[in-house]
């Protein structure tokens, strides 16, 4: 879905995404496909994060730097979440193209 819809949904000039921010752009934009549901959007996030194509993770705190690692409570890319971590949600951000320092 990046290949095709990349540019709507996650343009170059930015680093990070939040999950709200991705659902408000397939509700509104008509270049993009219509979701049955924002668990469908869930879903495919988790799918992506699990396939190494971006990480998730929930910020400890709104004003956080989210391009440091240390500012989210959890950070995870092609790893099962655990079951204690909550679903994404609004504070959930997304990184790619090197955001985040690589994982040792």
């Amino acid at each position: 879905m990046l290949e095709r819809y990349g540019r709507y949904l996650w343009p170059e000039t930015e680093l990070w995404v939040t999950e709200d921010q991705l659902w408000q752009r397939f509700c509104r934009q008509v270049a993009l496909p219509m979701l049955a549901s924002r668990g469908v959007l869930k879903e495919t996030l988790k799918a992506g994060q699990r396939l190494g194509i971006f990480a998730l993770g929930q910020l400890a705190d709104e004003k956080a730097d989210r391009n440091q690692r240390d500012s989210y409570i959890g950070l995870f890319l092609k790893e099962e979440m655990p079951y204690n971590v909550p679903p994404p949600g609004p504070a959930l951000a997304g990184h790619a193209r090197g955001a985040i320092p690589p994982f040792a």
